[in-house]
């Protein structure tokens, strides 16, 4: 279970989703931002790259099936979605407004 929180607290949100899908692993990327207004252009490399690094060192570990649950602006998503490569199967998650957890999709990639 990967979590990155750019601009909401998910802590509780992956937590439900890791014990949904019995995820042996959990890691928080980055902590929520107090101001969603704030520009977050200067860090989202930085945040792709590391969401990146960590699903290699996972798959390192022999790990072939990832959750993902993202709480960020759109875009960061694409720039993640560059640094998924040979991994297994990527789950990707979304918390709506009313903090209802859906599965946005799954790719093998």
């Amino acid at each position: 279970m990967i979590e990155l929180s750019l601009v909401a607290d998910l802590a509780r949100d992956a937590a439900i989703v890791a014990d949904r899908v019995g995820a042996a692993r959990r890691v928080r990327l980055a902590s929520a931002s107090a101001d969603r207004s704030a520009d977050l252009r200067p860090v989202a490399a930085a945040a792709a790259a590391q969401v990146g690094d960590v699903l290699r060192r996972l798959r390192d570990d022999g790990v072939t099936d990832y959750h993902v649950l993202l709480a960020s602006p759109a875009p960061l998503a694409a720039l993640i979605g560059r640094h998924l490569h040979a991994l297994g199967t990527v789950h990707v998650y979304f918390s709506n407004r009313d903090r209802v957890i859906s599965r946005a999709y799954s790719v093998r990639v």
